[in-house]
């Protein structure tokens, strides 16, 4: 009988780690939607921090000139939109850091079409 105690006390150590493990692991991979809407020459973002892990960026063109969104070093960007039409795009972010992004069409950075996603 005490054996049968100490085992049942071990496999619940065992599963309450197991238990804390996943959560944890949960924790560091959490899924983000961003809104980023831009126009004639700027974006706003929908929140401007997020969590590591994987983030769905929708670009939302509401400008009277087609424009895409670009994070730097960072894949697929949108394709070039045109006005009043949006793209959806997935990104991971493995480390805490500050992902500059940009429209890369013409000279629209240099203009305003520039910011930064904090992740934490």
């Amino acid at each position: 009988m005490t054996y049968r105690l100490i085992t049942g006390l071990v496999v619940m150590a065992m599963v309450g780690s197991l238990g804390t493990t996943a959560v944890g692991r949960s924790a560091n991979t959490a899924t983000t939607r961003v809104t980023i809407t831009g126009g004639e020459y700027f974006f706003k973002l929908s929140q401007a921090r997020v969590p590591r892990g994987t983030v769905y960026v929708t670009f939302v063109n509401q400008g009277s000139e087609s424009h895409d969104l670009k994070f730097t070093g960072k894949s697929p960007m949108t394709r070039i939109l045109a006005p009043n039409t949006n793209q959806t795009i997935k990104l991971v972010f493995k480390k805490p850091g500050r992902y500059a992004f940009l429209c890369t069409v013409g000279q629209h950075a240099l203009m305003g079409m520039a910011g930064t996603l904090v992740v934490r």
